[in-house]
């Protein structure tokens, strides 16, 4: 395991990741939180420079270029040192499908929990919010309106703001 002099940051849940293995472990147990924050040219430069691993970041670089879905991006990541079991593999690609088809409104309410499982309780907040200025939330999924309020209670409860949380 090639392990890095700086870290990478993740901003999503304010953590520091030192390898390949561990940036792995984050990219498959949060799924929902993936986007431009994380998969940036800074993480391709971090991963050819503290990792060495430039053909991986040559490959992941005409990716971003494209502007590839997220499977497309982080798959080869995942088979650059083999981290997933063959079924493992094809459940995250069965995952990712999903998340593909998922109205991207849904898509940022799962964002939301996923800060919440992190105890990252003020980014959900933000994200909760957001989200309940949207219009056409029961479109996408009746009483999707009502779980963000709840959800969004929860997350100031567990920061003991319970006049908010009410």
């Amino acid at each position: 395991m090639k392990k890095a002099q700086k870290p990478y940051f993740i901003e999503n849940i304010s953590t520091n990741i030192y390898s390949i293995e561990e940036l792995c472990y984050y990219l498959y147990h949060n799924i929902y939180l993936l986007d431009e924050t994380i998969i940036n040219e800074q993480l391709l430069v971090w991963m050819k420079e503290e990792l060495h691993l430039r053909r991986l970041y040559q490959r992941l670089y005409v990716l971003l270029e494209e502007k590839k879905n997220i499977g497309e991006f982080i798959l080869p990541i995942f088979k650059e040192i083999n981290y997933l079991t063959y079924d493992e593999l094809k459940a995250l690609n069965v995952k990712l499908a999903k998340l593909d088809q998922e109205a991207p409104l849904l898509r940022k309410k799962r964002k939301g929990d996923a800060l919440v499982a992190n105890k990252m309780y003020v980014s959900a907040i933000k994200v909760y919010q957001q989200l309940l200025k949207k219009e056409g939330l029961e479109q996408i999924r009746p009483g999707l309106t009502m779980s963000v309020w709840h959800n969004l209670g929860c997350a100031y409860s567990y920061l003991f703001q319970m006049e908010k949380a009410m």
